[in-house]
């Protein structure tokens, strides 16, 4: 499992807002029947969603360990790139729902 960007306090926060802000009543129903689980829930699908994504984008667009030991600087801009195309992937599946 790689280090996850989407840690649980990022993760919390994002979907704490976007329900409060966007969706009121699931906000209020999530608070009588338990935020918590669901916040922990909603961080441990973004974490196995961004595993996922990472490790079938890196292998479809050749970032991997021998570009890492070939060019360096390269496979740490691609894997830059990848990362936030990812984060945003992993948003929109799990947080902005």
């Amino acid at each position: 499992m790689s280090k996850n960007f989407c840690t649980g306090t990022v993760i919390f926060k994002r979907r704490l807002r976007y329900l409060k802000e966007n969706k009121p009543g699931t906000y209020q129903r999530l608070m009588i029947s338990g935020l918590w689980n669901h916040l922990v829930a909603t961080d441990k699908r973004a974490n196995e969603l961004e595993d996922m994504l990472m490790e079938q984008m890196s292998s479809a667009e050749g970032i991997t360990e021998e570009m890492k030991r070939r060019d360096a600087m390269e496979w740490v801009a691609r894997r830059n790139g990848l990362k936030n195309r990812v984060r945003e992937i992993v948003y929109n599946e799990c947080i902005y729902v």
